[in-house]
Order: structure tokens, then sequence, then C-alpha cells
């Protein structure tokens, strides 16, 4: 699925699988107004994690169909969200490559 999750209450702990399919553990633990599913939203690529709930939650999502009629109805919007995004990913990355260089 290519649609972005967008975290609004409650915990999501983010797992990743071999390519067997067997679990191979838990790489976050993800709350209230975080986002999942943003390199599969913009590559249209497989998923590289799963999430589950871990308590109660609620979760809006948005396709990139939906993002295109977003885009239409509210353009500023649409870039400070595109941004949003762009901002997450390098944080991410940062993260990923600080832990690699150790």
């Amino acid at each position: 699925m290519d649609e972005l999750a967008f975290g609004g209450g409650g915990d999501l702990e983010v797992i990743v699988h071999s390519g067997d399919g067997h679990t191979m553990g838990r790489v976050a633990l993800v709350g209230a107004g975080s986002l999942l599913g943003e390199l599969a939203f913009f590559d249209g690529g497989p998923r590289s994690a799963g999430a589950w709930a871990v308590d109660d939650c609620e979760v809006a999502a948005m396709t990139p169909v939906q993002y295109t009629a977003f885009e239409r109805s509210s353009t500023a919007l649409a870039r400070e969200l595109l941004f949003a995004l762009g901002r997450i990913l390098a944080i991410r990355l940062r993260k990923t490559t600080a832990k690699v260089v150790r």
C-alpha cells in the first residue's frame, strides 16, 4: 500500500520483516502525531516495515490520489505537507546514518 498514515492517538509499534516473512524486531515505537509509510508513498514501492497498535489508536491515511486532490484544493497546505515529510525523512536518515557511522 502506498498511503501515508498519520497517528492521531495511542502508540504504534513499527517492525521489520526478513525476506522470508519472519519478524526481525521492533525498529520504533511511534505515538500521536507520527507518520508512517512515507517511503512507499513517495516511491510507490513496497513498505519497508509494518506496524500494529500497542494500545487504542486513531490513524488517518492519505493515498497519492487523495494527496493530488488535496493539492488542487489547498496548494499552500499541500506544499507545507511535502516539506514536513521531507524534514521527517531527513531526520530519520540522519539518525540512521549516525547509527551506522558509530
